[in-house]
């Protein structure tokens, strides 16, 4: 599973967690479209960017950056429904599971009310590696029609 999509299932399974237990539980989570007719209330988790910063030899900052979009069912008491829904994410999104081991903590939050919809904003930024190519016709090089000794090869660290 891609990072992104590990990230995506980290989001959403902890929607489910916290809000599946309610008395009016909120258990329809889109990720790809949401669909003309959908159930309120409902949440749709939409990425919005994955930015990716070299750092040193093979290492990467990426960020990865959602809009988690709240749609509340009964537009008579929406914004107190939709407040109180964004400052419970500011918990419930902060540390997200990505494998049975592996957590990430999520960065730059904020929600805001747009147009009957409470958008939540996060990213995740994890640090990731470059592998090495596998390839050994990629590790191979020349220089004037000499082949240059791999260091991998001879022995020494890169």
């Amino acid at each position: 599973m891609s990072l992104y999509n590990s990230i995506l299932a980290g989001i959403t399974n902890a929607l489910y967690d916290e809000f599946s237990s309610d008395a009016s539980p909120i258990t329809t989570i889109y990720t790809e479209t949401i669909p003309q007719g959908f159930t309120e209330p409902c949440f749709f988790v939409e990425p919005v960017a994955v930015t990716q910063e070299k750092r040193i030899h093979r290492e990467y900052d990426r960020s990865y950056s959602f809009d988690v979009m709240f749609f509340p069912a009964d537009s008579t008491c929406a914004n107190e429904q939709m407040t109180s829904i964004g400052d419970r994410l500011l918990f419930a999104l902060e540390m997200i599971s990505i494998s049975e081991t592996d957590r990430l903590r999520g960065a730059s939050t904020g929600w805001r009310l747009v147009d009957g919809v409470m958008h939540f904003s996060i990213s995740y930024n994890p640090r990731v590696l470059n592998p090495p190519p596998s390839d050994p016709e990629l590790t191979r090089a020349t220089l004037n029609g000499q082949e240059i000794p791999n260091r991998q090869n001879n022995g020494e660290s890169p």
